[in-house]
């Protein structure tokens, strides 16, 4: 009796066992169902967020590179508004000196046809004429040189145009255009080029750069300045490269706003007409289309020096390369500028420039 007893509780305990392993094992199934449920419908929102992600991507990068176009266009903008300004002065002489030269040439001729010439004042007549047209010979030489200077690098900033070019005379010719915007200030511009440095690349993008240079330096550099000198410097380098420094003895920077510098939007003048794009459109130039790579150096109090080594070939595929380069972050870039703070570089120019810019 007492076997049968213990077998019979066996068995129920083992049907109780047996019940509870299948309501278990129907909540495992009901709890796997629901996490398929859960997981499947996770995964749909991730697709569609990665998907409006992904199309909010695509919208940044196209405003980013209007806002890039729109930077470019305002800059080439200034530069018209500043050779215009320029080329009032030589234009101006020369209405002046072709309306004296009439005056003078028609009070002569009203004088031989009263047949009453005089001697003394037909000299004088043709004295004032020759200085008069030597002054508007200078007056029109100098605007057309103006002319010439910007039309070569208006072309050059408004096409991607590859081209061999001398680099001498291409910053040359960027420097006269730029030179009304400190030309009547206490700001002065001195060039030491290497004369025979010949490049292939786009003189459209290095115009930029140095424009986008010079603009800064007298927005930010000078600020509080009444007078400073700016200074670019090139000199050849080993394994077909070319140093280029842009320079200047302004308020320099600390080292928090040269690890920025080259983030785009970061300005210090925010709400007074800095976009903040002019220094990160110089690094995707330079690293991207041109093949180089830039640092700064710089100290409060201590100038600022922009540092460029340049292949003489640039690469044929930077337009390609541009897209990718623009999805990477630029804080990688404003470190290894920051690193190099306050030590010199591998080149070392010449501490007097030997050559004034036109």
């Amino acid at each position: 009796m007492l076997t049968l007893g213990l077998i019979a509780a066996l068995t129920v305990f083992l049907l109780k066992q047996m019940r509870k392993l299948k309501k278990s094992g129907r909540e495992i199934l009901e709890l796997n169902t629901s996490l398929e449920l859960r997981v499947g419908q996770r995964t749909l929102d991730l697709e569609l967020a990665n998907a409006e992600l992904g199309q909010t991507l695509r919208v940044l990068q196209a405003t980013q590179d209007e806002l890039l176009r729109t930077e470019k266009l305002a800059a080439l903008g200034s530069l018209v508004a500043g050779v215009a300004h320029e080329l009032n002065t030589p234009i101006g002489n020369g209405i002046m000196m072709a309306s004296s030269l009439l005056a003078n040439a028609q009070q002569s001729l009203d004088e031989l046809r009263a047949g009453k010439p005089s001697r003394a004042r037909l000299e004088h007549a043709l004295e004032a004429g020759v200085s008069g047209s030597e002054i508007l010979l200078r007056s029109l030489m100098r605007a057309g040189e103006l002319v010439t200077s910007f039309k070569q690098v208006a072309v050059d900033q408004s096409s991607d145009q590859r081209c061999r070019f001398r680099l001498s005379r291409t910053l040359e010719q960027v420097v006269a255009t730029l030179e009304p915007m400190y030309q009547k200030t206490g700001f002065a511009m001195t060039l030491q080029l290497d004369a025979d440095v010949e490049m292939e690349g786009y003189p459209g993008a290095l115009a930029q750069i140095i424009s986008n240079l010079v603009s800064n330096a007298l927005a930010h550099g000078f600020e509080g300045c009444t007078s400073g000198s700016m200074r670019i410097v090139t000199a050849a380098s080993a394994a077909g490269r070319v140093a280029l420094e842009f320079g200047d003895d302004g308020v320099g920077m600390g080292p928090e706003q040269i690890e920025r510098v080259f983030e785009p939007f970061y300005t210090t003048k925010l709400g007074q007409g800095g976009s903040g794009l002019g220094m990160h459109i110089v690094y995707n130039l330079v690293t991207v289309l041109l093949g180089g790579s830039i640092a700064i150096v710089s100290a409060p109090g201590q100038g600022c020096r922009v540092q460029l080594l340049l292949p003489l070939v640039a690469p044929a595929m930077g337009r390609a390369k541009g897209q990718q380069a623009g999805q990477e972050t630029r804080q990688q870039a404003g470190q290894e500028a920051g690193q190099q703070t306050g030590q010199q570089t591998a080149w070392e120019p010449a501490p007097a420039p030997v050559a004034a810019a036109a």
